[in-house]
């Protein structure tokens, strides 16, 4: 019994010893893009991430590591572009990424990059890093992908604001113009109404009666006007007294007119 314990114990050792033996034969270099190779402390770059050898990969868990935390306590990454395994050779995995340098690193001590347990030792390419002085802050870092929904929903809302600002304003330059041509079709039939001085007028009034009853606030007396036109429109000829009656009570009807 305790010969099978001791030798379980021992495989378990030796499980550990060879996963920590891979782990630190795994490496990670980082490499900038492009031909300047000096990165300063606040500097946004492209750069490269290689790990090799490694066959087992997960990209999810690679994004979410690197983008949880500083990269070896010195690269603040903002992006991932891409994610692959070298065609030429499937050990090598290449992270094309963008950041921010918030600190160098130092010679003095081994810059090392913790994944899944793993404890990778990191190496940087050929970069000269440059500890500029830069106000301490805390370095906010911009999704493209972010900015550019948050760009399009805001066109958005702007092509429905406008669209409702036109809507709007072609709505009430409307209701204006209704509202104007109804004063000025009032104000024409008060004119003719005010007018009236002759035979032919009264009976035009009278035989438009109904477009005239809106311009009076109180219609008792323009009926009383209509009724008399009515009684004298068969006459071949009006008399004196006849026009008499009929201004006096044209002018008691103009009395009462909305507006005057």
């Amino acid at each position: 019994m305790r010969l099978h314990f001791f030798y379980s114990l021992l495989s378990i050792v030796l499980m550990i010893f060879t996963f920590n033996a891979k782990a630190l034969d795994t490496k990670v270099e980082l490499s900038l893009e492009g031909d300047e190779k000096a990165w300063s402390v606040g500097e946004i770059r492209d750069f490269k991430l290689t790990i090799y050898p490694i066959t087992d990969v997960i990209d999810e868990d690679i994004n979410n590591n690197l983008m949880s935390r500083d990269f070896a306590d010195i690269v603040k990454i903002s992006k991932i572009n891409k994610q692959y395994f070298l065609k030429t050779n499937p050990q090598y995995y290449i992270i094309e990424a963008s950041g921010v340098l918030v600190a160098t690193p130092k010679n003095s001590f081994p810059k090392i990059w913790d994944y899944r347990g793993m404890a990778l030792g990191v190496s940087f390419s050929g970069i000269n890093f440059q500890d500029t002085q830069v106000t301490q802050q805390d370095f906010i870092v911009f999704d493209k992908k972010i900015e550019e929904e948050k760009s399009f929903v805001e066109y958005v809302i702007y092509i429905i604001v406008l669209l409702i600002v036109c809507l709007a304003s072609f709505y009430g330059f409307h209701v204006y113009n209704i509202k104007q041509s109804a004063k000025r079709v009032l104000a024409e039939k008060i004119d003719l109404f005010k007018n009236a001085d002759t035979r032919e007028k009264h009976e035009d009034i009278y035989s438009k009666k109904i477009n005239y009853e809106e311009i009076f606030e109180n219609a008792e007396f323009f009926k009383d006007y209509l009724n008399k036109i009515n009684e004298l429109q068969y006459k071949r000829s009006w008399t004196h007294d006849d026009d008499i009656t009929i201004s006096d009570l044209h002018n008691r009807a103009k009395e009462n007119i909305i507006v005057k």
